[in-house]
């Protein structure tokens, strides 16, 4: 199986499920809550590392009790936080998402308080071990343009 490097976000989803959106400046009750980690590289190599994959995220964590609980979550699916920049402060991001059962519409409510995941930090990880590289967001067109740059060093070698 591929060895396989996530670079993106890990979030607590906080997902309230109610059975229609509250008007503005009025309360509803939640039918259900239901708290889970999230973010889109960290989802993917969940799903990836139960097809049997050697999944690594790379992404930011705090030194607080979400971020623990984000990584016994890593844990429990064999995914390799190692590669992680942890900070001293700070929150993980947190999701607040309002599903309304009738309809299945959905509303987030995001919360961040880390920084960037640093670019030095990337270009210290040792990226010949891995067969794929799953980025999300901004992290797609930062390493394009790695790509790009090193394909014009080779290229540009070969042509001297």
């Amino acid at each position: 199986m591929a060895s396989i490097l996530g670079v993106g976000n890990a979030t607590l989803d906080v997902i309230n499920s109610v059975d229609h959106y509250p008007v503005e400046d009025s309360e509803r009750r939640a039918i259900s809550q239901h708290i889970c980690r999230g973010g889109n590289a960290a989802n993917t190599l969940v799903v990836l590392s139960q097809l049997g994959h050697d999944c690594h995220w790379a992404g930011v964590l705090a030194n607080e009790p979400d971020a623990r609980r984000i990584c016994a979550d890593f844990d429990q699916y064999q995914i390799d936080w190692s590669p992680a920049y942890q900070v001293s402060t700070g929150k993980v991001p947190i999701s607040y998402i309002l599903s309304n059962r009738c309809n299945g519409s959905c509303a987030i409510v995001h919360v961040r308080d880390l920084p960037e995941y640093p670019a030095a930090h990337f270009f210290e990880l040792e990226l010949n071990g891995y067969d794929w590289l799953h980025a999300s967001a901004a992290w797609r067109v930062f390493i394009l343009i790695l790509i790009v740059k090193q394909y014009r060093l080779r290229r540009d070698s070969y042509i001297r």
